[in-house]
């Protein structure tokens, strides 16, 4: 859509929209009414979380305020003879040339061996990987061995990678992402003396994507902006350097790489914006390689705006820090989180509400800025594709927060079996959640208890993300729609998807030997039905290329699906030196059209023209074919998906993790608007309220009570709080006389209580759950609970050890 295209300056960075720039403005105002209103709102003892909640504010509108400065800058014309930060190099006639270096990570295997071969049919291509290489070393690239275990004093892997380099320009790359090389050529030949390094776009590999990455965009767009007030910042698989400035001016491997970059800035330097993407990016296609990657970008970033700021002056160091602000957002969350902890233990929120007009005043300012960024960056705002991206990236944001204080990129965390913990937090929050409900009604609940319950909710939401929130099974490649003649055997198919060491193929039916309606085949057996092949039987197929050629290869079939209206087999390729090259050709050429970008070449080696399009009668997403067949997409396999076992558990824990979230959240809002609950241990008010049952009480004034009132008789005067029906209240002097008695009592109580006190009034009753309350509370259950929750825990740790770098099946097998 038009929507979606962002409007352009002449250097090629999109420009902020005036229209979305009205709305930025008005969130802003919104922000600022907010902080000046609250301190009129504050209730006695909470000025500290008023300071806190004002901080909040306005670091949610750090995004909103970088935009609006860099644009600000984009639009504005330099003065005579002053040097413009976006200013573009002289056009060259001549491209130049560059060499890819691939620095290789925890990536899957069989995209690091797409990524290098990839690179190397783009042109020079050095590697650097850790020790462990044996899937690269068939591929006949140089290396460069990472692992430094051996002394710290050796040379920096890069450096030495470096040295090998004889072409104009570097590009760095992830052993996700891909090279597109005339964009990249053409890169390097606008490379001079004043122009060091060019930055340029990325583009995905694939739309299957573990989750949306819509505020990823958002961030890398304002990064791109900021260089209009003269912030260099490394963009990564999008940052092509002069060889010879490498050379002169070594990359410090203890700092952010964008540090290179400032101190050629200090120097004069300035970036070529390249308005092309110079690669394609592999997105992470499963919750096993999502969060490792997504952490590792958000811990880079937040150390290279961090040293920005260290090293910056004036609106470039001011953009820096709300760029940092921005990438450390999850932390001013915590922030609503202590406002729901001291509304829980003081019984009413710290701040007053002015009749609802403050949290809206709130709400319409998040919102407008939510739209007004989202439509400057160019993208139609979607609720919950927004929210997802946004909760994807909590965990990152959370574990950033070093990275932004020390400047450096660290290491990421330990891997750990995230489904233990699940199981565990969800133990630990249902044990809380009784705790809360199980105590003195007259009493307020324990700020431990309310702090243990948020902070544990918390955490388990962030394991959650990453267990459930993700597809029906875990794939670790991605898939691109690609829709060819093909031959399974002797069978006519046509492709669905390909990936970089797999492809999914849809047979062409003959006869009517098919029934419509059988059930789905390929569960494991190793059976052949309905004449498809069998699970783990090797075939051959063969694959049109765009010449009018086809490559034809062994391969094992992974996973079969007899459907209504069609068959489906998916495959894992076998391979070999000849017909690798061919493959990764055609798969980057699958991408140009799914991608909507000019690539470098033909499996062949030669030019193709932009856009080039291939037959497309089939280029649905993999999202579309599972919601429309209600099968796995074509080209999961089978041996790389969770069991169905595990896919129950999930759902079960996902079900458990919203139930006790609802149950929880109900128990502290409620405690807020002055509402306690409470387990009945006796049965002196049978039928009305039955032993076992939970009752929710809201403490009033004693003057309002009337006979038939249900009300809990303070722990003061007697062995235990009691909960009875009022027979009588009578004033006398400063107190009130209260006659209670049980509906199943024969006799009844009196007791005074002071007459401006307040009492617990029964509003709700809920049967039969304090049963289970009870016995979650017994010592037993307990002791044994803290026995289960250790033994995840230490599960947690320990399956990983078992489990490193398993052996991968290809996503489109």
């Amino acid at each position: 859509m038009t929507d979606d295209r962002p409007v352009t300056t002449g250097t090629g960075t999109p420009a902020v929209r005036p229209r979305a720039a009205g709305l930025e403005v008005a969130s802003l105002l919104g922000t600022v009414a907010a902080v000046l209103w609250l301190p009129f709102l504050v209730r006695p003892g909470h000025a500290p979380i008023a300071v806190l909640v004002a901080v909040a504010l306005l670091a949610g509108a750090s995004g909103v305020l970088v935009d609006l400065v860099a644009g600000r800058r984009l639009h504005r014309p330099s003065p005579e003879g002053a040097t413009d930060e976006t200013t573009e190099p002289t056009e060259t006639a001549e491209d130049g040339t560059f060499t890819t270096i691939v620095v290789l990570g925890d990536e899957p295997d069989e995209l690091q061996r797409h990524s290098v071969e990839l690179a190397q049919q783009a042109g020079p291509c050095v590697v650097i990987a850790p020790a462990e290489r044996a899937h690269i070393e068939d591929l006949g690239v140089t290396v460069i061995t990472s692992d430094r275990r051996a002394g710290a004093g050796g040379p920096d892997p890069l450096q030495r990678a470096i040295e090998r380099v004889d072409t104009d320009a570097v590009l760095l790359l992830s052993g996700r992402a891909a090279p597109l090389a005339e964009n990249c050529r053409a890169a390097a030949g606008r490379l001079d003396d004043t122009h060091p390094w060019a930055i340029g776009l990325t583009r995905p590999f694939n739309q299957d994507g573990f989750g949306s990455d819509s505020r990823g965009d958002v961030d890398a767009l304002l990064r791109r902006r900021s260089a209009a007030v003269g912030l260099a910042l490394w963009e990564p698989n999008a940052t092509l350097v002069r060889t010879q400035d490498l050379r002169r001016h070594p990359i410090d491997p203890h700092r952010p790489r964008g540090a290179w970059l400032r101190a050629r800035h200090a120097e004069g330097g300035r970036p070529a914006t390249v308005d092309q993407p110079l690669s394609l990016v592999a997105a992470p296609a499963g919750a096993h390689t999502f969060w490792p990657e997504s952490m590792a970008q958000q811990r880079g970033s937040a150390a290279d705006a961090a040293d920005a700021v260290r090293s910056g002056r004036g609106t470039a160091r001011r953009v820096a820090l709300g760029l940092l602000v921005r990438d450390c957002f999850a932390w001013s969350m915590l922030t609503w989180l202590l406002v729901l902890f001291t509304g829980t233990v003081s019984g009413e929120l710290p701040m007053r509400t002015a009749n609802g007009a403050y949290p809206a005043l709130v709400l319409a300012a998040l919102l407008l800025r939510w739209v007004g960024l989202y439509r400057s960056a160019g993208r139609t705002p979607h609720p919950f594709r927004d929210l997802r991206a946004t909760v994807d990236d909590v965990p990152g944001s959370l574990a950033a927060l070093p990275s932004a204080i020390t400047g450096r990129v660290g290491r990421g965390p330990s891997r750990v079996a995230v489904r233990p913990l699940l199981w565990a937090g969800l133990l630990s929050v249902a044990v809380l959640v009784t705790a809360l409900v199980d105590h003195s009604p007259d009493q307020p609940m324990t700020a431990p208890a309310v702090g243990a319950a948020l902070l544990t909710l918390v955490l388990l939401w962030v394991v959650c993300i990453q267990v459930l929130v993700q597809r029906g099974w875990e794939r670790t490649s991605f898939r691109v729609p690609l829709s060819r003649p093909a031959r399974l055997d002797s069978r006519d198919a046509r492709t669905v998807d390909v990936s970089p060491e797999g492809l999914a193929v849809e047979l062409t039916r003959v006869g009517s030997g098919d029934t419509p309606g059988d059930p789905a085949t390929g569960d494991g057996s190793g059976q052949a039905t309905s004449g498809l092949p069998a699970i783990g039987s090797s075939t051959r197929v063969g694959v049109e290329l765009d010449d009018g050629s086809s490559t034809d290869m062994d391969a094992t079939v992974v996973w079969t699906h007899h459907g209504h209206r069609r068959d489906l087999v998916g495959l894992r390729l076998e391979l070999d030196e000849s017909s690798r090259p061919q493959w990764a050709g055609l798969v980057l050429h699958a991408a140009e059209t799914a991608a909507g970008v000019q690539l470098a070449a033909e499996p062949g080696g030669t030019t193709r023209s932009p856009r080039t399009t291939h037959s497309t009668a089939r280029t649905h997403s993999p999202r579309t074919t599972r919601s429309t067949d209600r099968t796995p997409g074509p080209a999961a396999t089978a041996t790389a998906g969770v069991s169905r076992r595990s896919r129950t558990l999930d759902v079960v824990g996902l079900g458990v993790t919203v139930l006790l979230s609802i149950v929880l959240l109900a128990v502290l809002g409620g405690a807020m608007l002055g509402l306690q609950a409470a387990v009945v241990r006796s049965g002196s008010m049978t039928p009305t309220i039955a032993q076992g049952s939970v009752v929710v009480s809201e403490s009033v004034p004693v003057s309002s009570l009337r006979p038939g009132d249900v009300v809990t008789r303070p722990a003061e005067g007697a062995a235990e709080p009691v909960t009875h029906r009022l027979v009588s209240a009578t004033r006398q002097g400063d107190t009130y006389l209260m006659q209670t008695r049980g509906d199943a009592n024969e006799s009844g109580e009196t007791w005074t209580v002071p007459a401006d006190s307040t009492l617990p009034k029964i509003r709700w009753v809920v049967p039969s759950i304090g049963d289970g309350v009870a016995v979650l509370r017994s010592h037993l259950v307990l002791v044994l609970g803290l026995v289960v929750i250790g033994g995840l825990l230490i599960a947690a740790l320990r399956l990983p050890a078992r489990r490193h770098r398993p052996t991968m099946t290809p996503a489109s097998a």
